[in-house]
């Protein structure tokens, strides 16, 4: 092993999180290896391979992460690509000191909040901290968040005065013959009204 193995958790894609970390029984996930690593006070020996992290990977103090190892084994030459694909922020160092980041791919991933950022790493209160053949990619930031509603329009104009209406049409009804009698003839009905005009 290219380093001190007495001083590292090791992780590699084929492990379990269950393990110790050792070079024979490595850690599964870079979450894993890191939270390990604090409590131990040693350093994170990657071998080559793709880690997903759906959450934020967290360093903090003396911790390294070292990569490039070849899997299985960590054995030979370090030239195997160690790939984080991580969450919107995939590595973020907080009071780090004396620490190395090397041989690694680090990527995160779009952000899905409204004009939230993607960023690969995010370091803030380090000292001394070294970055090594690195490569680094961000996604894409979130799409902007939705405007306040427009004030409200300015009343319209008034409408145009409509046309005259059609003159209203009334047809009298005849006039009603009289009735018949034995001694005179009956007199002739009225006319009948239009609308509301009683007949006459």
């Amino acid at each position: 092993v290219d380093g001190d193995a007495g001083r590292a958790i090791f992780v590699a894609t084929y492990g379990a999180d269950t393990n110790p970390g050792t070079r024979l029984a490595p850690k599964a996930t870079f979450a894993a290896a890191l939270s390990a690593a604090e409590q131990s006070a040693k350093s994170v020996y990657a071998a080559g391979g793709t880690y997903h992290a759906n959450a934020t990977l967290n360093l903090s103090g003396a911790v390294s992460i070292h990569g490039g190892y070849r899997a299985p084994g960590f054995m030979g030459p370090r030239d195997a690509t160690t790939r984080v694909n991580g969450a919107a922020t995939a590595l973020a160092l907080r009071n780090c000191s004396r620490s190395t980041i090397e041989r690694m791919e680090i990527e995160s991933a779009a952000s899905v909040t409204p004009s939230g950022a993607s960023i690969a790493i995010d370091a803030r209160d380090c000292s001394d901290l070294t970055l090594s053949r690195l490569t680094i990619a961000a996604g894409h930031g979130g799409r902007g968040a939705d405007g306040n509603p427009g004030a409200t329009g300015v009343p319209g104009q008034a409408g145009l005065n409509g046309e005259a209406g059609a003159a209203n049409v009334c047809i009298e009804t005849k006039v009603g013959t009289g009735g018949a009698s034995s001694c005179s003839a009956g007199g002739n009905g009225g006319k009948g009204g239009c609308g509301n005009t009683a007949g006459t």
